[in-house]
Order: structure tokens, then C-alpha cells, then sequence
């Protein structure tokens, strides 16, 4: 019997059981789980403006992950089965390490490859019903694979049409060889290209902008109507966030390697962008999303292609290159339950690209008797090929020439188009407004409508979420509406007192006393207060009352030194009857030489108990000198 990497001879059958193993606790595909957990977990957690959204995910995810694992260890609690050899069957595990075992006729027998090289080869073993794995470590004995190949060979050819079913056999094995030893070239190529892209996308900070997304060529609906067709080709290079890159990328290396080997590069090329652009056309056409990206699309359609295949030549297949029917109802039940734990899934354009790869599979292989890679393209898989190609080039082109010169219009009308939409998560929405809100080049129309979605934003926010007041004080200082900023930005500071959030409120008060002196809230006036640092302890700050306070007093002073604006700090005390207040050093140091510019003064808001008396002082975060 030959196989891929070493021939023996057939000898007659002398093994009726083969132990096997217990298998690892880890495997390659566990640990690709727990993988995917741990990394939602962290772009979860990491990411505020996205755990209201992510942590109903996050924790079914976690359920299924402890769930696999109890199974996991239940499963190894048993004693393996071995694989036993009786004469018209075999009794094989459903998999190494399993008690479970599966009645398997000779006759049944499809495939018998070997993948790999030694010592990390992996017998697979195809039947009418399933395909059975077993890698070169589950066997208990040395050399397990070749042992069970020869004896499964030895009792195939005992049976009246042993000699004619074990040509069949032989020749599948030929052609699995040949396949193997086909480097999947185009599929590395397009791994390559997404990973560029996603790297582009983090230094273009793409990655968390939805703006920046649209202009590096994300698929807007709204956008392609009026013309702009590159995104169809473009949004398929795209990813939201690493984790989503990482899914598509092994989904891809995956089912890319299998069918660029079955098809050929040129067809497998045809089938891969068909799909990507049908998808895209299908959720510019039918789909609710505002706009997508990744790379799903084209795998759906790679789904399809395999199903053609499978449904056209699933007997003339060599194993590992068709699934059984269990495999696919586990493929058909995962995608129906994504939707359900993922909303954001957009299905019209999974739905489009699963449409576009069968339809272009089965025009490729229509007409053809039987499974040839190198047989030449016909007429009409040329003129595919050369469409292909030229729109996939023309798009690309297009989008980077979009990219270099976008269109300043776009993000406005995207923006108000967005806000519209009763299905736009409220994340999603302080995203794209703070986008704005960061653009100095952002027109009065941009901020207005930027505005609106990040005041839909927080209405649908959960408590707590200070990014998105911090979002919406920043455009309402942008449309020169200071002192509601000031409000707004008091708000943020009080659900997370981080030097950003301060360091913003100290440039919004900064600009509101362009228009006034000093802010005040209640019955209070400048004259009646006076804060400076002691001249005794520069660490130290004293601060004067001219009269009482029966609802306590808020101070919130700019920190000044020679060279400018350091800091921020806010003098909190309660219902009070004292003169003078001395805030001493508690381990917040003040910069050297500085003096104190009150800004706003407080008599309402304090709800401090009687004759408390604290400060904060935060310095200035320098992220806040590079926004507009």
C-alpha cells in the first residue's frame, strides 16, 4: 500500500486490538478556545464603552468554555477504548481517548491517508458516515499507524471485491499525496494582505475610530449607493479589533489551505472574491448594518464551495478533504447560534457570501465529470478569473486613493445617517461622535450631528459610563456651548477622577472665563473666598472665607507655574462656620513655584457632612494638548 510519506508491504492480518493512549487535556483546538476567551475577556474589559455590550457574550462564552472543559475531564476519567479488528468489522472510538466506540464495516471504508511526517503523522480515516482521526501519539504501541493500515488493508482485500475496492482506495491516496504537496500560496497571500491591513488600520487609529474605519474603505451602505463600489472590495480586508482578525485568519488558513489544494489557485482565487463582494452586496442591499468590515463574508462562501465539492464529489474526495454530515449540522448549528450571542452579525452579508461561493462553485464544476486540479480553465473560468482580478485591483486602488483624499462630506452624512438608526448600539454611537469631536477639521454641520448621536448615546448608556459624558462636554466646548461643557465634564469627573477627565475640565473652564471671570453656582462671589498655597509649606494650601457656606463649598482652581497651566485641583468643604481652611500635604505634590487661578465656585453642589474639608489635586494630562 503506498502512502504519502513511506510504502509497506501487505501482509496478512495478525492484530484484532490496538490499544490507544489517553489523549492530552490540552489540545490544539482548546486551547484556541480558551485563547478566544481570554482575549474577549481582556478587549472587554480593557475597553469601557464596550463591556455593557460584550459582557452578556463574555459570560455565555465563559459557560461554554467550562462546559467543554468539565466534559473534557469526565472524558479522560474512562479507560480508552482500543481499536478492535474482527472480521466483516472494526470497532473504532468516535476519537482517541474516547469509551464510545463505532461499528465500521470493511466495506464502508472510503479513504485510509496519512498526513504529516513522522513522528507527528496523523492517520485519517474516511467511511460512508464519518471521518475517524487518530494522530502517531494516541497509539499505545509503536509504529500504531502503519500497524492499523496494514491491518484494515489486509482485511479489505479478504472481501469478494477486496482487490477492486483497495484500487479505489490506492487511488485516493495519490491524489491526497499530490494535494499535500501543494503549498497553498494564495491563501498566505491573503492572510498576509488582512494582517497589512489591520496593522494600516492601527496606524491610521482605525481600529476604535468608526470614521477613520469609513475612510480606509469599511462598507457603507449609504456610501456605495452614491458610488463609492471600492468598498465592496476593501471592506473584506478590514477587521474591527484584533480578536475578530484572529477568528477570520484561522477560519482562513483553515478552509483556504483545503480548497486551494482541491481547486487550484485560479478558481479557488474566483470563488474567495465572488464571495467577499456578493456579501457586500448583499448587506449594501438587504442588510441592517451601517457598515461592515472582515473578512467573513468570503469565508462563508468558502463553506460554500466545500458543500459543492462534498455534494459533487464527496466519493472521489480523499479523506480530509470531505466532511461528514456531523461535521456540517455542527458547522449549520454554530452560525445560527452566533447571531443570537452576537447581534452585531451582520447576516445578510454571511447570507450573501454563502450564496455567491455555492453559485460560483457549482458554475465552475457544472459540467465536470471528475476532480482535477491541474486541469486547465475552461473559456468561461478565465473570463471569471479575469473579472476577478480586475475588480478586485480596481477597488483596492480605489479605496486607497480614498484613503489618502477622503471626501469631508461623507463623515457628516454618515454620522446623521447613523444616529437615525433604532439598531445603533449606544458604544458605537459615542464612538463615532467623540470621532468628531477629536477632528479639528470637523465643519459646524459634522459637530451638530456628532452631537445629537453622543446625546442618543448616553441616554442609552449604563450608569457609570464616563467616557461618554466626557464625550459629549467635549462637542458641546467644540459648538462653543462653554458652561454646559463645564456642567457636563463636572459629571465625568465625579463617576472617574482621572487627571484626562480633569485635565479636560480645566480647558473648558478655561475657555468659559474667556466670557466670565470666574463661574460661580449659588450665593457666593469672588470676594468672599480666597485660596492660595502656604507660604510656609509650598505642599500646603490655605484656603480664606469671608463668610459661611450653609450648604458647604466647591473650589476648583487652575495650578499655574511660570511656564503655564500644570494642573487642576478642587477644595471641597462642608457646612461650615470656620474662617480659614488649611489643606496639608497628603502625599499630592504640587509642582515647584506654582500659584492658584480660582475658576469656578460652588455654593449648590457640595453635599459634604459637617465641617469636612478634602482636595484633590490632578496634573495635567498631556493627551488633551493634542485635541482641537
Amino acid at each position: 500500500m503506498s502512502t504519502p510519506y513511506e510504502t509497506y508491504a501487505i501482509g496478512p492480518a495478525t492484530h484484532a486490538e490496538i490499544p490507544l493512549h489517553k489523549p492530552p487535556f490540552w489540545s490544539f483546538w482548546l486551547a484556541c478556545i480558551v485563547s478566544a476567551v481570554a482575549t474577549a475577556t481582556v478587549f472587554v474589559l480593557s475597553d469601557p464603552q464596550s463591556m455593557s455590550r460584550g459582557i452578556t457574550t463574555l459570560i455565555i462564552g465563559s459557560g461554554l468554555l467550562a462546559l467543554v472543559l468539565a466534559v473534557r475531564v469526565l472524558t479522560r476519567s474512562g479507560v480508552p477504548a482500543p481499536i478492535r479488528l474482527l472480521s466483516a468489522h472494526m470497532s473504532l472510538p468516535a476519537k482517541p481517548g474516547a469509551s464510545r466506540v463505532i461499528d465500521v464495516p470493511y466495506a464502508d471504508v472510503l479513504s485510509l491517508d496519512i498526513w504529516g511526517r513522522s513522528p507527528r503523522q496523523t492517520l485519517v480515516l474516511g467511511t460512508k458516515e464519518r471521518l475517524f482521526v487518530y494522530p502517531d501519539r494516541a497509539f499505545a504501541v509503536s509504529d500504531g499507524i502503519a500497524l492499523l493500515s496494514q491491518e484494515i488493508a489486509s482485511r479489505i482485500l479478504q472481501l469478494p471485491d477486496g482487490r477492486v475496492h483497495w484500487g479505489k482506495i490506492a487511488h485516493r491516496q495519490d491524489v491526497a499525496k499530490s494535494l499535500q504537496r501543494r503549498a497553498p500560496l494564495t491563501t498566505y497571500l491573503l492572510l498576509v494582505l488582512i494582517t497589512l491591513a489591520f496593522v494600516l488600520q492601527i496606524a491610521a487609529d482605525a481600529v476604535q475610530s468608526p470614521l477613520r474605519l469609513l475612510d480606509m474603505g469599511a462598507n457603507a451602505p449609504l456610501l456605495v449607493h452614491e458610488g463609492q463600489w471600492f468598498r465592496l472590495v476593501a471592506a473584506n480586508f478590514l477587521h474591527a479589533n484584533a480578536l475578530h482578525l484572529g477568528v477570520n485568519a484561522l477560519a482562513l488558513l483553515s478552509l483556504g489551505a483545503l480548497l486551494e489544494r482541491l481547486m487550484g489557485w485560479q478558481r479557488f482565487l474566483s470563488v474567495y472574491m465572488c464571495s467577499a463582494i456578493g456579501g457586500a452586496l448583499a448587506s449594501t442591499l438587504a442588510g441592517r448594518a451601517l457598515f461592515s468590515v472582515g473578512a467573513s463574508t468570503a469565508l462563508f462562501g468558502l463553506l460554500g464551495a466545500l458543500a459543492v465539492l462534498n455534494w459533487r464529489f464527496r466519493r472521489k474526495l480523499p479523506g480530509g478533504f470531505y466532511q461528514p454530515l456531523r461535521w456540517w449540522l455542527f458547522i449549520i448549528g454554530i452560525n445560527l447560534a452566533l447571531p443570537l450571542l452576537m447581534p452585531q452579525i451582520d447576516m445578510a452579508a454571511h447570507t450573501g457570501g454563502l450564496a455567491a461561493g455555492v453559485l460560483t462553485t457549482y458554475g465552475l464544476y457544472r459540467s465536470v465529470p471528475r476532480l482535477d486540479t491541474d486541469a486547465p480553465l475552461g473559456s468561461g473560468a478565465k473570463a471569471l478569473f479575469a473579472l476577478v482580478c480586475v475588480l478586485s485591483l480596481s477597488g483596492l486602488i480605489g479605496a486607497w486613493g480614498y484613503f489618502l483624499d477622503p471626501d469631508p462630506h461623507d463623515h457628516a452624512r454618515f454620522a446623521q445617517r447613523y444616529s437615525q438608526n433604532a439598531w445603533a448600539p449606544p458604544a458605537l454611537l459615542n464612538n463615532l461622535a467623540w470621532s468628531v469631536a477629536e477632528d479639528p477639521g470637523a465643519s459646524a454641520e459634522e459637530l451638530r450631528t456628532a452631537y445629537q448621536s453622543a446625546a442618543k448615546a448616553l441616554r442609552g448608556a449604563p450608569p457609570g459610563e464616563s467616557a461618554f459624558l466626557d464625550t459629549l462636554a467635549t462637542l458641546e466646548y467644540r459648538l462653543g456651548l462653554y458652561e454646559q461643557a463645564v456642567a457636563t465634564q463636572r459629571r465625568a469627573l465625579a463617576k472617574d477622577t482621572n487627571a484626562f477627565a480633569a485635565s479636560q475640565l480645566a480647558r473648558f473652564l478655561q475657555a468659559a472665563q474667556a466670557k466670565r471671570a470666574i463661574l460661580s453656582r449659588g450665593p457666593v462671589a469672588i470676594a468672599d473666598v480666597q485660596a492660595s498655597l502656604d507660604a510656609k509649606d509650598k505642599n500646603a494650601i490655605r484656603l480664606g472665607l469671608s463668610r459661611q457656606f450653609e450648604r458647604g463649598l466647591i473650589v476648583f482652581a487652575h495650578v499655574l507655574d511660570d511656564a503655564g497651566r500644570v494642573g487642576l485641583i478642587q477644595l471641597t468643604v462642608g457646612p461650615q462656620h470656620k474662617p480659614e481652611y488649611l489643606f496639608e500635604n497628603d502625599g499630592q505634590d504640587l509642582p515647584r513655584r506654582a500659584r492658584l487661578v480660582i475658576a469656578l465656585l460652588d455654593a449648590e453642589g457640595c453635599r459634604c457632612p459637617q465641617g469636612a474639608a478634602k482636595w484633590q489635586y490632578w496634573p495635567r494630562d498631556a493627551r488633551v494638548d493634542r485635541l482641537p
